[in-house]
């Protein structure tokens, strides 16, 4: 589908030409990206912009994510995922450059330094760290849309992700994981790895977070619910489910949910210590994500047509659920057959 640009941007190949009129001027520019096409555009609208590097009182870091939170994503209805999301990539770049930084703090030297700490102080990947870069532009552009700063938005480093397979877990390794932990008598972790395998749910947003109501013991099935939606997603319960959750509500019935007592870290941490002892700490994809991964491959292998993977994994768009096309094993055998025509 072919995305809407903004008035006076046109795509060109793989860039884009800002062109517009400012007083009688004709301003054009030819930009890598997108978003520095955006800048540009931005600039070339409000001359006032120009030549000032110093930031505004006003520019700091908690007040641009908050702007952006409530103008931008709350106004435009985006789904209570897409701000947790959102907050929780602002918190990480606050945790590090301080809630009232200005933006004149941030240069390309600083974010370099980010990119660096993120890897060795939290051990997060380069598609993590993007996400984050994502974050903080887009809350800095906003910023500048708005009138509120005129401090020069930064380079960003540029970051380099190598499109490897889609990883999911064999049969093996899931037995292998779920002995470990037996072993080591950690059963909260296996029973969340479980859920997550056949739920296909987000640990985060979505397990960690959940309560009672919305596991339906009777009708077996787990509700979603997204953002301000009144139609949740309704996810079926297997029968290791059921088991988990039954048990759940004898001994943790009490709390507002199955698993609301335990932490996204806490569950991280784990995981990685069963990741770093079952051998897996130089596979970059053996991530928490994987679990989705393995749900949607298991169900696209078993002959589950791609509209209805997308609706129980919650993929907003059928372009997510397409990369497991690869595994429909009807597609499999048709390409088969007419690779065998006429030999």
């Amino acid at each position: 589908m072919t995305r809407k640009l903004p008035k006076g941007i046109t795509q060109r190949g793989s860039s884009f030409r800002v062109s517009v009129m400012v007083d009688g001027t004709r301003h054009s520019t030819t930009k890598a990206t997108l978003e520095a096409a955006q800048e540009a555009l931005v600039e070339f609208r409000n001359p006032s912009f120009f030549g000032s590097k110093e930031a505004t009182s006003e520019t700091v870091l908690h007040m641009a994510f908050t702007d952006y939170e409530n103008e931008r994503l709350i106004a435009q209805d985006m789904k209570q995922t897409t701000i947790t999301s959102f907050l929780s990539k602002a918190n990480q770049i606050m945790n590090y450059f301080g809630r009232d930084a200005n933006f004149n703090e941030i240069t390309y030297a600083s974010l370099t330094a980010y990119q660096t700490n993120a890897k060795n102080e939290r051990g997060v990947s380069k598609i993590t760290v993007s996400a984050e870069y994502t974050a903080l532009r887009s809350a800095m552009l906003h910023a500048k849309v708005m009138g509120r700063t005129a401090v020069k938005i930064p380079d960003f480093p540029k970051i380099i992700l190598k499109r490897g397979r889609t990883r999911f877990l064999s049969d093996e390794e899931e037995l292998k994981i779920l002995k470990y932990l037996d072993h080591i008598a950690d059963k909260e972790t296996s029973q969340i790895i479980q859920i997550l395998l056949d739920a296909g749910l987000r640990v985060d947003v979505d397990l960690l977070k959940l309560p009672w109501q919305d596991f339906s013991l009777v009708e077996r099935k787990i509700y979603v619910w997204e953002g301000k939606s009144v139609k949740p997603r309704a996810v079926p319960m297997t029968k290791r489910v059921v088991a988990i959750l039954e048990e759940r509500k004898r001994t943790h019935g009490e709390q507002k949910g199955p698993f609301t007592n335990r932490t996204y870290m806490t569950f991280r941490n784990h995981w990685q210590s069963m990741r770093e002892a079952l051998g897996y700490a130089d596979d970059p994809q053996f991530v928490i994500h994987m679990l989705k991964h393995t749900f949607c491959t298991r169900l696209v292998a078993g002959g589950i047509d791609l509209k209805t993977v997308q609706i129980l994994a919650g993929h907003n768009d059928i372009q997510t659920t397409m990369k497991y096309a690869q595994f429909i094993p009807e597609k499999m055998f048709e390409a088969l057959e007419v690779l065998e025509r006429g030999k």
